[in-house]
Order: structure tokens, then sequence, then C-alpha cells
């Protein structure tokens, strides 16, 4: 899959939760389509910068790196739970 970085500051940054669920939205609206022939899906992750603990920025591209893996891992399992439950499977989520 792709990766891309989003840079946010200011206004944008202050409603970066709205941004992001505007996006999903838009990609679950695509997914909907009957002109669609790919499903899509986004892992994201989301980091802030601290100017005291972030002596590179690097640290700030690592724990989002870090944060869109877990989101990624996340979306899987609940993928394949549903997929056993359509299929009939019986399974137990673990938090």
């Amino acid at each position: 899959g792709l990766e891309f970085v989003v840079i946010l500051e200011g206004a944008d940054y202050a409603n970066c939760t709205h941004l992001l669920e505007s996006f999903h939205d838009a990609i679950e609206e695509y997914n909907r389509s009957d002109q669609q022939d790919k499903h899509l899906s986004i892992a994201r992750g989301i980091a802030v910068y601290n100017s005291v603990t972030d002596l590179v920025f690097s640290n700030v591209f690592k724990r989002a790196d870090d944060a869109m893996y877990h989101n990624k891992a996340d979306m899987k399992r609940k993928r394949v739970a549903a997929e056993a439950e359509e299929n009939g499977e019986i399974t137990t989520e673990k938090n």
C-alpha cells in the first residue's frame, strides 16, 4: 500500500480529528458507490510534535508510523472476526 504524511498546523491542526473523520467518510462513500471496482481502506497514525522531547523530527514520524501499524493490525483483527462471523464460525475477541 501507499503511505503518506500530512503535516497540520494552526486551524487545521486544531481540527485534525474532524479532518480525519471527513477523509474516512469520503472513503466509505466511495466504497459504497457502484462505480468502484476496488475496496479502499486506510490505516492511520497520528503523532504530535513536542519541542521538548522530540529532538529530531523522525521521532514524530516513528510514533505516527507505530500508531498506523497498530491501527492496521486492529483493522485486520476486526475484518477477520467479521469474515468468521459471516461464515458462521465462532470467534472470541480479545481486547
